[in-house]
């Protein structure tokens, strides 16, 4: 079985570093600071970001500088926009469209429930309307109870720190679509997109569904949603 586990932190060698009289710790070469982890400081070049991850400086600047694209002239395409073209996801738009684009699909998907019949659209449509709101743009009394996946609610794209993902079925006879399941919290939208296409694809080979309000039941169509979400202050 292949080994799963986290390499450990890349930590500064013993001569790289000093203890200051605070008790934090400095590069001998450039007497910056060092951020440390469980207390021992890392080695130079790399950091901590806000969520405690350790990252290297340079390389992180080298991806920046390569995704950078020169040349782009006129209104700059909106973020939420390049976030889900960079990661294959688009926003499903109806018909009709939703109230808050708040909802992602990978684009095969989008192209797919395109062409399938329009009360199934619409009832996706509806679902997103319901559950996929910011907590902002609901009334006060409403937002500590939209909360998805423990600690999150619902928020748009350019201000995400995560993605949820749910895997959503079609029951034909009741011509809704309910909540199949969900995949773990994603940092990154390619990551959602992966996971929750996995999950839709897990659900389609089980025999039937169980309803919260009635007998199990076989979808006739699954799909996948990606929602952007962040911490819940």
């Amino acid at each position: 079985m292949a080994d799963t586990r986290k390499p450990p932190p890349p930590f500064a060698p013993a001569g790289a570093v000093r203890r200051m009289a605070s008790g934090r710790w400095a590069y001998k070469s450039t007497g910056r600071i060092a951020p440390t982890v469980n207390g021992r400081p890392l080695a130079e070049g790399w950091r901590k970001d806000k969520r405690g991850r350790v990252y290297n400086v340079a390389r992180r600047r080298e991806v920046a500088i390569k995704n950078f694209r020169t040349g782009i002239t006129g209104k700059k395409p909106a973020q939420s926009r390049n976030l889900g073209a960079r990661a294959g996801l688009v926003l499903w738009k109806g018909p009709p469209a939703p109230r808050w684009p708040t909802a992602y699909m990978a684009i095969d998907e989008r192209d797919r429930l395109t062409d399938s019949m329009a009360w199934k659209r619409s009832a996706l449509t509806a679902w997103c309307d319901n559950h996929a709101v910011p907590a902002t743009k609901r009334p006060k009394g409403e937002r500590a109870q939209h909360l998805m996946m423990n600690h999150w609610r619902v928020t748009v794209a350019r201000h995400a720190q995560a993605w949820a993902t749910v895997t959503l079925a079609w029951i034909e006879s009741r011509g809704i679509w309910v909540v199949a399941g969900s995949t773990p919290i994603s940092d990154e939208p390619a990551e959602a997109r992966s996971m929750g296409l996995e999950s839709r694809d897990s659900y389609a080979t089980r025999a039937a569904l169980p309803m919260p309000d009635g007998p199990p039941q076989k979808p006739a169509d699954l799909v996948s949603l990606s929602i952007p979400i962040r911490r819940a202050r």
